[in-house]
């Protein structure tokens, strides 16, 4: 199996870069992963941020539609314990799945076109984060998790 990490926007602060290098490069000891950038729509003047979410519209639905498993990180979605995103995996490699798709938002959030068409949408919490850092808190679950499937001395 095969992770695709596709984040809308670029990471621009360089120690959550640093971060998010690391945590793929731990998980690239398990399974395969890239990152996929979705340019970011630009929100023009006082415009609403659905504009801006508009414009990432058209890629994220394309992508969406091949996706085999995507997982969308949503505010609204389903909050998973650490063991859960584990059974998650575990789950979808048992399937036979080829490749499951992370998706992170960039500043401006998901249209409501993209957020129906997700196979599955996670809150990794209740708090907001800027997302960044929720891109940094996913790969180190991801990490954790594939740990945890490997049995390697990370998970306590």
């Amino acid at each position: 199996m095969k992770l695709r990490l596709v984040f809308v926007g670029r990471t621009r602060n360089p120690l959550f870069e640093g971060a998010i290098q690391d945590y793929l490069e731990r998980i690239r000891r398990f399974v395969p992963c890239e990152i996929q950038e979705i340019k970011e729509g630009q929100r023009k003047g006082k415009g609403l941020p659905d504009a801006a979410s508009a414009a990432e519209e058209k890629p994220l639905l394309s992508l969406l539609q091949e996706s085999p498993c995507s997982v969308l990180l949503d505010v609204g979605g389903r909050e998973l314990d650490s063991p859960a995103v584990s059974g998650f995996l575990e789950e979808r490699m048992q399937q036979g799945l080829r490749r499951i798709d992370f998706l992170a938002a960039g500043p401006w959030g998901w249209s409501e076109a993209v957020r129906s068409r997700a196979h599955y949408r996670w809150s990794l919490s209740r708090l907001t984060l800027p997302h960044e850092l929720a891109r940094v808190v996913l790969l180190e679950q991801l990490f954790r998790a594939l740990a945890r499937l490997n049995h390697f001395p990370y998970d306590k």
